[in-house]
């Protein structure tokens, strides 16, 4: 599509996980691929901007540690034939339990 508004989503239920993608009705594009997950955590579409290929990939990472999620978002990204990625979203990552977390289970999150 060109010069139209658009809204990308993936979502399973109104109260549960769910992301998308908005973009401006005056940026020109063309939509190439998109993927969502069947989990509504991940969506990433592939657009033709001008002369650029660019990914645009927004994530909602579950609560608990899952390195078979982000394995499977990685693999998805890599397989489009883009030449940037921007790459969003909600890691639900916490550094710092005492800077980051005032309630809920208080164990520390960390990147594999």
């Amino acid at each position: 599509m060109l010069n139209e508004a658009m809204a990308f989503f993936s979502g399973i239920a109104s109260n549960k996980a769910g992301v998308a993608i908005l973009l401006n009705k005056n940026f020109t594009f063309k939509v190439l691929r998109q993927i969502c997950d069947k989990e509504g955590r991940c969506i990433i579409i592939d657009l033709e901007v001008g002369e650029l290929i660019l990914a645009i990939c927004n994530i909602y990472a579950p609560n608990k540690d899952d390195p078979i999620f982000f394995q499977s978002a990685h693999e998805q990204m890599i397989m489009f034939r883009c030449e940037e990625i921007l790459l969003g979203g909600d890691f639900n990552l916490v550094r710092d339990v005492t800077k980051d977390k005032k309630a809920g289970n208080q164990q520390r999150t960390e990147t594999p």
